[in-house]
């Protein structure tokens, strides 16, 4: 057993080394200290312009209020109702089958969403079309095929 942990020791190091300089490669553009880039940057500069505006601050606090209060309303709720359902699950009614099939909701959900996306991307008058008909080629959008049928 010891010795396949240690057969994955070294594609896990490559792995972890891998996404280490990326990370490392990105910070050190984003600060100047490869001088990769656009000529005159002058590194971090604009990061100490963006932190010490007041409404970026204002803006991060209200997406960390938003997210805290989001997940709190959540997990109340969410624990209410598996309560809920559970004891409702043990009475023998005929509505405790049909409502012992709520927990496929989110697996089906995020399939939808995914499907409308492509329909927006890849529509008659979706992302691609809009795109090549603003560089030139037909003389409305529309005149685009459609990638889903």
């Amino acid at each position: 057993m010891m010795s396949r942990r240690r057969g994955l020791l070294p594609l896990g190091l490559f792995f972890f080394l891998f996404l280490i300089s990326g990370l490392v490669m990105t910070l050190g553009n984003a600060f100047g200290l490869f001088g990769i880039g656009v000529e005159g940057y002058e590194g971090g500069m604009a990061f100490v312009e963006i932190l010490s505006d007041g409404d970026t601050w204002a803006s991060l606090g209200l997406s960390f209020w938003v997210a805290l209060s989001s997940s709190v309303i959540s997990i109340i709720l969410g624990t209410l109702l598996a309560y809920g359902l559970w004891r409702y699950l043990g009475t023998g009614s005929k509505w405790a089958s049909a409502l012992s099939q709520l927990h496929r909701i989110p697996v089906v959900l995020p399939h939808i969403i995914v499907a409308f996306l492509f329909l927006l991307v890849l529509g008659t008058s979706g992302m691609f079309s809009s795109f090549f008909y603003n560089l030139g080629f037909g003389e409305n959008s529309r005149d685009f095929f459609s990638a889903i049928h």
